[in-house]
């Protein structure tokens, strides 16, 4: 970025939905669509074979009348939960992860391939290495912490009855590996279409530059929680975790779902494929 990007629309399905193509016609209807941050369609400058050296003058006419628009700052529908672990809980869980090892593992992104969920390692789309918490006594001890403090304050922001928790990933983003998570979705297969709400909960907010939440739809501005405070967004916006440029950040990343929702994910677990179906 910044960039020009194509799409190899050969079903003429994106062409149809933007009005270029029309069914049972083979022609193209040229024109140029200007979208705002939240990918809605702003403006359409038709493309006109008689004065085509206009059009470029055209758009960018288009274009200086919306910067105004465009400048206005958003604010996503996020929740910011402080005090959710205590300081010393967040370095016993860091401290859980360095035990391991092993720097933690690259569990990949959930892609739609063949018609399953599979696990793809793209170390330029993610690099974060995770550590799956499976002590029963410790997820005990961050359950009921979730249980106390977050759920309420999910219930009331959003009146959204949060019972369940899907993975227990304490996730390290690291410099030294240009530790990042371009813009994604976490609800986008049908092995993860039951995933209500993220929580990304930062356990040494202080010890690290670089690496906030983004959430293009809704502006460039950042935002990072307080050590022990937790960040809960709906897993259908699209976010990204800037690159890290200095020191590593942890951070506990759970997702949270209700009683219905439990019953898509017993349903759609039979799309997952099975080297993944543990690990969702």
């Amino acid at each position: 970025e910044p960039g020009i990007e194509f799409i190899w629309d050969f079903d003429r399905a994106v062409s149809g939905l933007y009005g270029a193509a029309r069914a049972g016609n083979p022609a193209y209807h040229p024109h140029t669509l200007i979208l705002d941050r939240g990918m809605r369609v702003a403006a359409v400058i038709p493309f006109v074979e008689q004065r085509a050296g206009q059009h470029f003058a055209d758009v960018v006419q288009a274009l200086d009348s919306l910067t105004p628009l465009f400048s206005l700052g958003g604010f996503p529908p996020i929740l910011q939960v402080p005090g959710v672990f205590e300081p010393e809980f967040c370095r016993h869980l860091i401290g859980e992860f360095e035990r391991r090892g092993d720097g933690g593992q690259d569990t990949g992104v959930l892609r739609q391939v063949g018609g399953q969920t599979v696990r793809v390692v793209n170390d330029s789309f993610k690099s974060r290495r995770d550590y799956e918490i499976t002590d029963a006594a410790l997820l005990a001890q961050v359950h009921e912490r979730l249980r106390r403090r977050l759920a309420p304050a999910i219930r009331q922001a959003f009146q959204f009855n949060a019972t369940h928790v899907e993975r227990n990933t304490i996730g390290c983003y690291d410099a030294a590996d240009g530790g990042r998570f371009l813009p994604h979705r976490d609800d986008s297969t049908p092995g993860s279409s039951h995933r209500r709400f993220a929580v990304t909960i930062n356990l040494n907010a202080d010890e690290y530059a670089g690496g906030d939440l983004r959430f293009r739809e809704f502006g460039l501005q950042t935002y990072r929680s307080p050590t022990g405070a937790a960040t809960v967004f709906s897993c259908s916006l699209l976010h990204e975790v800037l690159r890290v440029e200095r020191g590593r950040r942890f951070a506990y990343l759970p997702f949270m779902h209700d009683e219905s929702a439990a019953k898509l994910y017993a349903v759609n677990r039979q799309a997952v494929h099975a080297a993944t179906a543990a690990a969702v």
